[in-house]
């Protein structure tokens, strides 16, 4: 992680409703929170992320997410400041797909669901696509269920779909991170 805090200084990123969060690198202190996140999440929501029911994180998996290279492997936090304790209310990441094709990332989103539809998916979104421009990733790949208008929308948005396909009730969705750069 040394050096990314020049890429991602922590900002503050205020919701329409004035709750201010804060958007930082993911750490490896974060797999208890991320547990603690997933399993505040609703069973649509784990499912539009994983594709499949998956209603506990687990210790290894916790791990997988939040020990990271920074470059190859990337994971952007929203967090809630509450009384007691910081939490993730939001997530965006990438990993590389291949070391033969380390320009193309798959990407993956999910936001709680008491904050979703606030801007929150898209700020983050912006953020992880500047971080993977900067270390040499130029496309995205969504794997998107039919049904999650909400992600089906943004990536519309977006402008810039390179691929489409559908197979089995998901599309696996290619997208040019420039047109991330220029999402309002």
């Amino acid at each position: 992680m040394e050096g990314m805090d020049e890429l991602f200084l922590p900002e503050l990123f205020s919701l329409p409703n004035g709750v201010v969060l804060t958007l930082r690198l993911i750490r490896p202190d974060d797999a208890k929170r991320l547990q603690e996140f997933h399993s505040r999440l609703s069973p649509e929501t784990i499912y539009y992320r994983f594709l499949e029911n998956h209603p506990v994180l687990l210790d290894k998996e916790a791990k997988y997410f939040t020990s990271l290279d920074y470059q190859k492997r990337q994971a952007l936090v929203a967090i809630f400041q509450t009384e007691e304790k910081e939490e993730i209310v939001g997530v965006a990441r990438y990993d590389v797909l291949t070391p033969n094709q380390e320009d193309t990332a798959e990407a993956a989103f999910v936001i709680e669901d008491q904050f979703q539809g606030q801007g929150l998916g898209t700020a983050l979104m912006l953020r992880v696509a500047r971080l993977a421009l900067e270390n040499g990733v130029y496309y995205f790949v969504f794997t998107v269920h039919w049904t999650n208008e909400a992600m089906l929308k943004l990536l519309r948005k977006s402008g810039e779909v390179v691929e489409r396909h559908q197979s089995g009730g998901v599309y696996d969705v290619r997208v040019q991170l420039s047109a991330f750069i220029n999402v309002t």
